[in-house]
């Protein structure tokens, strides 16, 4: 898509754990088959790329995710 989602909500609900709320993109924006989100992550205080967390939600209808890490 040449859209992105549009963050509504984001906070982290525990120390280990994360709370994301979106609106899709724009359908005028999507070309082809739209398959899901990616969603990256990884401490505050951490500068390495290398600790960068990614999870995978192969559901384009989702538009919250809670992840407990």
């Amino acid at each position: 898509p040449d859209g992105k989602p549009q963050v509504t909500s984001a906070h982290n609900s525990s120390s280990t754990s994360i709370y994301l709320n979106w609106k899709p993109p724009p359908k005028s924006s999507i070309h082809g088959e739209f398959l899901g989100y990616r969603l990256a992550y990884k401490p505050r205080d951490d500068t390495s790329s290398e600790s960068v967390q990614e999870i995978f939600l192969r559901d384009p209808s989702i538009e919250v995710c809670v992840y407990i890490f």
